[in-house]
This record gives structure tokens, C-alpha cells and sequence, in this order.
């Protein structure tokens, strides 16, 4: 698995890096498509839908999300999943 293309500094998504297999250019698996985010400290994403379910997996520091109309707490090594 090898990086793929990355956007910079989105006001909703920060830096996401998207994994991709080098034999075919697509998803790493059929249904599973990779990424990894960098949300620089104080960042503030914009509000987004997505019919797509993520989950996400906390390597450092500590944050806020909200997820529909509820606002969850996440710390390191904190594993949750946001619906589509």
C-alpha cells in the first residue's frame, strides 16, 4: 500500500493523504478506502454529509466532534464511527 493523492488544508477534511494499491491505482480492499487526516491543533472543519459510514482511529491529542446533533469527546488511541 503506498500514498495516493492528498488534499491540502481543506476547511473540512484538513490534510487527508488516501492510500492506494500501486498494482491497480484503487482501494487497497473492494469496500474499504483508507485515509489518513492531520487536523493541525485548533482546527475547525466545516460541517459535511457524506453517504459514506467512517471510522476513525485517534493517534494523538485530544478533540471534539459532532456528529449530528450530539458533540463526542475523543482522547488518543479512542477508536469511533460516525454514520452515514
Amino acid at each position: 500500500m503506498r500514498a495516493g493523492h492528498s488534499r491540502m488544508n481543506s476547511p473540512w477534511d484538513g490534510v487527508k493523504l488516501h492510500y492506494i494499491n500501486p498494482a491497480t491505482g484503487g482501494y487497497p480492499m473492494a469496500a474499504i478506502a483508507p485515509f489518513l487526516q492531520l487536523l493541525s491543533k485548533g482546527f475547525k472543519g466545516k460541517p459535511c454529509r457524506s453517504t459514506e459510514s467512517t471510522v476513525f482511529c485517534v493517534a494523538e491529542r485530544r478533540g471534539s466532534v459532532k456528529i449530528g446533533r450530539q458533540l463526542f469527546t475523543f482522547d488518543p488511541h479512542d477508536v469511533f464511527a460516525a454514520p452515514s
